[in-house]
């Protein structure tokens, strides 16, 4: 299982919400579920969607 989050750069840059994304990441981590975070001002999403879900492919 993969769980994609698409983070708005405004609303991810500050602090407050930088806190929630580390307990959302432990909790996700401790539920063996991977986590790829893409940026609004990301950059090949499409690549790095597919190279996460074959890494996770290979190691199950």
């Amino acid at each position: 299982m993969m769980y994609i989050e698409v983070d708005g750069y405004t609303f991810h840059s500050r602090i407050p919400q930088q806190e929630r994304d580390v307990i959302k990441d432990k909790v996700l981590a401790l539920n063996g579920i991977e986590l790829l975070r893409l940026s609004t001002r990301g950059y090949k999403e499409e690549d790095r969607i597919r190279k996460k879900l074959q890494e996770i492919t290979v190691t199950q």
